[in-house]
């Protein structure tokens, strides 16, 4: 590379100061990837002065950006735009002379050349690359001129027309079957348009340049002004000068609409001759074509840019022949079909006609649907669609397949199955009623029935087995793959709606796939509601209990998950998206359509990707990157040659937390079906085994009996010698496992070990970073020299944290799959953490007990008077000459710190240890959220763990804590031994008193499994009460890796921890739980806080990079910082509505989103600021800056009245009805969780003193009109505390007065009318169901009183009582005279049952007269 670029700008190291009133952008990875660097992407700006001083060079138009960090090798080409700086994670290159930068840019575009750059990334989680390496890898290229020119040039123009991430090479063949691109000025194909409206074309053709459609009303002009106005005619082009981030420079746009008219105020041109309309109201449109152009050709006006017709038209653009601007869509097809063969990102087309098809969006769900149907066809799924069917349609065509899959004489002996026999069918789906039993029967291939047919002879009265489903069978044999229209799903009860759905995929007949769709601009999380309301109305009972996935999608994003079932409800946290192979999530609809839902992969999802996880008593499905990983493994273990004696067969790296024992289980089970191995072994450390492990692994199993266990080592040499397929999976301690040649020297013969060692034997090693597991592997190894080994960690040594000479890739090999805690938490797969450092010692303090100590002084006074002393003294009481923690130098030396010179007893002390127990005290009920989560507390030692419990014993009594750590008691440990034996006994009988158990030291493995269960409330212990949860568990090692639980929020540390250790102890927290109530994981560490603070970042730039977005929560004064903003954002938006009160949502549907959007991300913010310490009382905060003397204070802009307000809003965005109106799409999502929140007590104390203050003035006869409406309006003011309907009565009372319609009694408030109002109100509604249904009223009032909701409204039949006070003969005639016609008696029934529905859920409604007549 060095032979023809030089490194042009390299600004690492250099973090210049940000402006977000900047002009100079600053270009980051996000903004890389296509032609020139995507300005849309900017979200970073730097003023003149940080621009001018803070960087060590700058970029110009041809440099060559390349990213070094992160993902490696995307690249840019400068535009002219050289005011902008890149960030530190880029590097400018410069073409030499003689080198064309376009070619240059071409060059490194390539695949194979990007993989060069990858190959020389440094070993650690965010893959970084040397400049200095890089600029010596060599590349092919021509070396001559003109070549280079055409070539880059031809780039160049493709640049302009597709957002294109990685063009590859191999795309230069292109050119043989395209047309060349003629260069042309602008001049030779446009004109200035120079026409009028002379003939005074109507106002009513005005056309809207922002939305090129005519304007009925004008725009406001005066007739007499219309004369002046231009004349656009169908290709004229017209400039809109407004700039935005998409729109630098401002945009062309071309009438396409008909002839119309103009505001002379925008410049227009007419094409010389006729162009095709279609291709160039796309191609002048766009940023990127035009960009050049424009900034050649505008100025700056008063407004908005000018356009400078003379210097456009003398402007060159690239131009196509007609004849291939007739084909350049196909071609550009086929250009996509050819990149996406090769690369992950593709963005191939502009907005509009040159995107794929399939991204401009889909104003009609109907048109999306039949395009996902089509895209379905062409990727396994058959031809023919059922339409519209009924279940009993489905059930039949069900058993057409089952007659043709089952036709042979010792099936169905080609007799059909008659519905009798269907209906056992479903009966057995009825009885295994969850997605997670009818996985089993759905994996079990076959099923069994009597047959009852009369024809089938040779079975009539038997039982049969019949053939469903072979997961083995992917598009092949006998699978049949179904698409269904709009299924329809008939009510479960008569108050509600038949529902009908968008798409269904059916495998054998079964309905497995279930697909909501919604049109372009509407989120995709409205689907998922959708697919929840279904589940909540019972919709996926009988045959469609057999869907095991749902997929949720709009044209640009889809989300799959797992059928929660009838007893479990939709999480978002388990909504996935599915993404490639380096994780980059799949949005494009078509990509979907072609990975996740084709044969064969949705064969294999249901056959392999599906967990029925009997531990959780749910179904799971699989994520992506886990998909990625099994295969992997399984395509190793087919390839491997088992008498090559090669025994790496790889690791998998996949960040804690992110479902390791299912993937490695789901490896395990391939391998095992697909007969590649003889014996699959799982290896872990036989503490993991006694608690979850196994019985995870057997609860992911189809038959639990196919996971064995080895109780001891005769029983694992006879499972490894053992030829039956039961005993393929095996799970065994690699300590057994590292011992089995001497244990069994005595229990076997030496044939026996031969016959094992003949096998071709799979390992698979859980954990397998673990330092302690390295001689025991090395034994096994030795034993079995041909077997095949593999790992899965989430935190895999490298270099820099290695122990014993050996990283990962030593002991394993290649890693396969990479799903680093970067992804994860990216992907909300897990939690980022919030660790707080927590300072039991002051740091003066501690610094000068150290300084003390090393001048040998035992004061102060001391150690200054003498010289000797003095010297030392100072020297560590300097933070420069000795920081707090200790650091590496430069050389490689270690510099100690303060805390290095600590005595380890200093932490020891009664003192110390009263310290951390209060702290955890003073802050457990937030920390806990009101003893709702569980925490882990970890020390330094077993005799500080049992400290420690006595004093939470004494400290806290109420407090559900017990200890877990090595019960081994050595007779030759003293008093030690006896300490211990007695911390034991006294955790044992607190326990088993509290929890009415059993447990001895004797069966301690027992008390372990009680206590892991009891933590992640696993069976026994999936709905235990509150009285029976363990709040806080205290370990010393244990539990601190490989055990997970949703319900740990918060770990607390005394003791220090690196590397791998440290983020598998801080992944403790980090599973997902409802993120409004866990945001993160919370840290809290004691011992050692600088080191452990350094620590901390070293293990987080070795896993994740220099802290990634998201790794780390924000802290407190950070998350105010945040709700100020959004905060802000809130009040501005209302202001801008005109509603400066608050009292109402904003009308228009854009703004009622982005409230929507903003409050959700503040209620986010506050959640968070909650668990660490914020309350409202509070108004300012302090932060740290720079250090701990350096501080800056934060001030709450929001009070906890206005956020009751905005939550009242935000409960309004729906309004009532709204999930029953079936039309009413909500453009934006709305959080369930959020509206359910309580909106705070009513702040009625002012509203009534504002009241009273106006009830007085009324009285008084000398007051002015302007003093008793500038009261009036403050009392107005204060409504915004009241819902909708409350400020709708308070309105009407104070009307009322007003009008002197209502006399105003002596000790009355505000709120005591405004009750009186609505009671009224409610009493007229109320009594209106009587008088016209003939409902008794006082059942009525006893359900509304009871807040009733769908789930309870038929509670104890109090539904069915009401409905049976209906007279009947009331209800035909009032229907009868609302319709002003006869209504049938089913069709009022039908009527009455949803007004009383709605009536009651709704709190009452307006009933209307029925002279009314239909609304």
């Amino acid at each position: 590379m060095k032979d023809f670029v030089d490194k042009a700008v390299d600004n690492r190291g250099k973090t210049p100061p940000l402006d977000e009133n900047g002009t100079h952008p600053l270009i980051e990875v996000a903004a890389l990837g296509g032609g020139h660097p995507d300005y849309s992407k900017i979200e970073k700006y730097l003023n003149d002065d940080s621009f001018e001083n803070n960087l060590r060079a700058y970029i110009k138009e041809g440099d060559i950006l390349f990213t070094t960090v992160g993902s490696i090798g995307l690249v840019s080409l400068m535009d002219s735009r050289e005011d902008a700086a890149i960030a530190q994670n880029i590097v400018a290159f410069r073409a030499k002379e003689n080198f064309i930068p376009e070619y240059l840019y071409a060059l490194f575009s390539n695949e194979d050349n990007q993989y060069k750059a990858t190959r020389i990334v440094m070993g650690a989680v965010q893959p970084s690359i040397k400049v200095s390496q890089l600029v010596d890898v060599e590349y092919m290229l021509s070396t001559k001129e003109a070549e280079q020119k055409k070539i880059g040039t031809y780039f160049s123009n493709i640049d302009y027309l597709i957002t294109l991430h990685q063009r590859k090479q191999s795309c230069i063949c292109l050119m043989c079957i395209t047309k060349s691109w003629e260069q042309r000025k602008l001049g030779e194909l446009y004109q200035r348009n120079t026409e009028r409206n002379e003939n005074l074309i109507g106002y009513d053709k005005t056309i809207s340049v922002a939305t090129m459609s005519y304007k009925d009303d004008g725009n406001g002009a005066s007739e007499s002004s219309l004369s002046t106005y231009k004349v656009l005619r169908v290709g004229d082009i017209a400039f809109e000068g407004h700039t935005n981030k998409q729109f630098r420079f401002g945009r062309f746009v071309v009438n396409d609409i008909g002839t119309g008219i103009m505001s002379p105020r925008f410049s227009t041109l007419r094409p010389l001759n006729e162009m095709p309309v279609n291709f160039w109201k796309q191609y002048i449109h766009s940023e990127s074509v035009m960009r050049r152009i424009l900034v050649n050709s505008t100025k700056a006006g008063t407004m908005m840019n000018e356009l400078v017709i003379p210097e456009f038209l003398n402007q060159t653009i690239m131009v196509p022949s007609e004849n291939e601007q007739a084909v350049i869509g196909q071609y550009f097809s086929n250009l996509d079909h050819l990149i996406t063969l090769h690369q992950r990102k593709k963005n191939l087309y502009l907005k509009g006609y040159f995107r794929r098809k399939n991204m401009i969006g889909f104003d009609k769900e109907a048109d999306f649907e039949q395009a996902l149907i089509t895209a379905l066809q062409s990727n396994g799924w058959e031809k023919q669609v059922i339409q519209h069917p009924t279940e009993e349609q489905l059930i039949q065509n069900w058993a057409d397949i089952l007659f043709e899959n089952n036709r042979d004489i010792d099936r169905l002996n080609d007799c059909p199955l008659l519905q009798e026999e269907m209906d056992e069918l479903i009966e057995q789906i009825k009885r295994l009623r969850t997605p997670l039993a009818l996985n089993s029967f759905i994996n079990g291939k076959t099923v069994s029935i009597t047959r009852k047919n009369p024809k089938d002879t040779l079975h009539y009265g038997k039982e049969v087995s019949l053939k469903i489903y072979d997961r083995m069978e992917i598009a092949a044999g006998q699978s049949r793959y179904q698409i269904v229209q709009q299924p329809l799903f008939p009510r479960h009860q008569k108050v509600l709606q038949d529902r009908r759905g968008d798409l269904m995929l059916l495998i054998n007949g079964m309905p497995l796939f279930h697909i909501e769709l919604k049109r372009s601009g509407i989120p995709v999380s409205e689907a998922c509601n959708q697919i929840g309301k279904y589940a909540h109305e019972g919709v996926f009972t009988g045959l469609f209990s057999l869907i095991q996935v749902f997929v949720a999608m709009n044209p640009d994003e889809t989300l799959y998950f797992a059928n929660p079932g009838p007893d479990g409800k939709l999480n978002s946290d388990f909504f996935f998206h599915w993404a490639d192979f380096n994780n980059e999530p799949i949005n494009d609809w078509r990509k979907v359509a072609s990975t996740i839902l084709s044969i064969p992969m949705a064969h294999q999802l249901i056959g392999f990707y599906t967990v029925a996880d009997d531990s959780d008593g749910i179904l799971k499905v699989m994520r992506s990157y886990q998909y990625y990983a099994a295969n992997k493994i399984s395509d190793r273990v087919s390839k491997n040659d088992w008498t090559a004696g090669k025994q790496l067969g790889g690791y998998i790296w996949h960040t804690t937390g992110s479902g390791k024992t299912m993937t490695s289980f789901k490896s395990a089970q391939l391998i095992a079906n697909s007969r590649d191995a003889d014996k699959v072994v799982f290896l872990m450390d036989r503490i993991e085994l006694g608690t979850q492990s196994l019985k995870e692994y057997r609860a992911f199993a189809d038959n639990a009996d196919d996971i064995q266990e080895t109780e001891d080592t005769v029983a694992l040499i006879g499972k490894l010698k053992s030829i039956d397929p039961k005993d393929t999976l095996i799970v065994s301690s690699i300590q057994k496992m590292s011992n089995i040649r001497e244990d069994a020297a005595s229990k076997m013969q030496t044939k026996d070990l031969l016959d094992m060692q003949s096998k071709r034997l799979v390992f698979i090693i859980d954990e397998c970073h673990r330092s302690t597991f390295g001689e025991m592997l090395s034994n096994i190894k030795k034993t079995f020299p041909n077997a095949l080994f593999f790992g899965f960690t989430g935190t895999p040594v490298f270099e820099e944290n290695e122990k014993a000479l050996n990283t990962t890739a030593d002991v394993f090999g290649d890693e396969l799959h990479r799903y680093s805690i970067a992804d994860g938490i990216r992907d909300k797969n897990v939690l980022g953490f919030d660790p707080s450092m927590v300072m039991v010692y002051r740091d003066k303090e501690l610094r000068q007990v150290v300084a003390l100590q090393q001048a040998k002084a035992n004061s102060v006074e001391e150690a200054v008077a003498d010289p000797a002393k003095s010297k030392k003294y100072y020297q560590f009481m300097s933070e420069q000459d000795i920081p707090m923690a200790g650091e590496k130098k430069e050389d490689g030396s270690y510099l100690k710190g303060i805390e290095d010179y600590c005595p380890k007893e200093q932490y020891e002390t009664e003192a110390y240890q009263d310290a951390v127990v209060e702290d955890i005290a003073e802050n457990w009920l937030t920390m806990s959220r009101g003893n709702k989560f569980h925490a882990v507390f970890a020390t330094s030692s077993i005799p500080e763990a049992i400290q420690y419990y006595q004093k939470f014993r004494k400290r806290m009594p109420d407090l559900r804590v017990t200890g877990l750590f090595d019960p081994t008691i050595d007779n030759q440990g003293g008093q030690k031994s006896l300490d211990k034996e007695d911390g034991l006994k006294d955790m044992l009988i607190e326990y088993n008193d509290r929890y009415d158990q059993h447990f001895d030291i004797g069966g301690y493995a027992k008390f372990k499994k009680d206590v892991a269960a009891r933590l992640s409330h696993k069976k026994p212990y999936e709905r235990i009460k509150p009285d029976q949860q363990l709040d806080l568990l205290i370990v010393v090692n244990q539990m601190l890796t490989g055990f997970d639980s949703k319900w740990i929020n918060t770990l607390y540390l005394d003791k220090v921890l690196v590397y791998q250790n440290l983020i598998q102890a801080f992944s403790r927290t980090n599973r997902l739980f409802n993120i409004n109530e866990k945001p993160f994981g919370s840290i809290r560490y004691y011992r050692m806080p600088h080191t452990m603070k350094r620590n901390i970042e070293d293990a987080v730039k070795l896993y994740s990079g220099d802290r990634p977005r998201g790794l780390f929560a924000d802290h407190l004064p950070d998350n105010i910082e945040h709700m100020n903003h959004t905060f802000r954002g809130m009040l501005d938006l209302f202001q801008s509505a005109g509603i400066p009160e608050l009292d109402r949502v904003p009308d228009d549907i854009s703004a009622k989103a982005k409230f929507a959007k903003l409050f959700r991300e503040f209620s986010t913010y506050l959640q968070a600021a909650q668990i660490q310490g914020f309350v409202w009382e509070k108004k300012t905060y302090e932060r740290t800056v720079d250090d701990v003397e350096n501080k800056e204070t934060i001030e709450v802009l929001a009070t906890e009245n206005q956020y009751h307000i905005l939550l009242l809003r935000y409960k309004e965005l729906r309004g009532p009805g709204s999930e029953n109106s079936g039309s009413g799409e909500v453009p934006f999502s709305i959080d369930p969780y959020l509206t359910e929140q309580n909106t705070g007590v009513i702040d009625y104390n002012y509203m009534n003193s504002r009241f009273e203050k106006w009830k007085k003035q009324l009285e008084q006869p000398d007051i002015s009109q302007e003093t008793l409406d500038a009261t009036l309006e403050e009392l107005h003011k204060s409504f915004a505390f009241l819902s909708q309907e409350e400020q709708k009565y308070a309105n009407l009372f104070l009307h009322d007065v007003q009008t002197g319609d209502v006399k105003l009694q002596e000790g009355v408030t505000f709120q005591d009318y405004i009750y009186q109002y609505r009671n009224n109100v409610k009493n007229e509604q109320v009594h209106k169901l009587h008088r016209y249904f003939g409902i008794e009223e006082g059942l009525v009032y006893q359900m509304l009183d009871s807040n009733v909701t769908k789930d309870n409204l038929n509670e104890y039949g109090r539904f069915d009582a009401l409905k049976a006070t209906i007279v009947k003969e009331k209800a035909v005639e009032y229907y009868t005279k609302k319709e002003g016609k006869k209504v049938p008696l089913f069709r009022v029934n039908n009527k009455v049952n949803s007004l009383l529905t709605e009536f009651l859920l709704e709190g009452g409604k307006d009933i209307p007269d029925p002279s009314e007549g239909e609304n």
